[in-house]
């Protein structure tokens, strides 16, 4: 079972709709770092970039 207090950083379910957190916040932030780290080595050589996001879905 998963550390309630760890529901992006709220005590409980962080929402009454929810009944679990999947993934826990601090494994997003983790994965957000490494991606980010790894996005500043890939382009460190680049002096302008143009990133477009795409949201799709609901």
């Amino acid at each position: 079972m998963l550390n309630p207090t760890d529901s992006f950083g709220l005590r409980g379910n962080p929402h009454p709709d929810l009944d679990r957190v999947l993934i826990p916040a601090h494994e997003i932030r983790e994965r957000v770092q490494a991606l980010g780290q790894q996005i500043s080595r890939d382009y460190a050589e680049v002096e302008d970039i143009l990133l477009v996001g795409i949201l799709k879905g609901a």
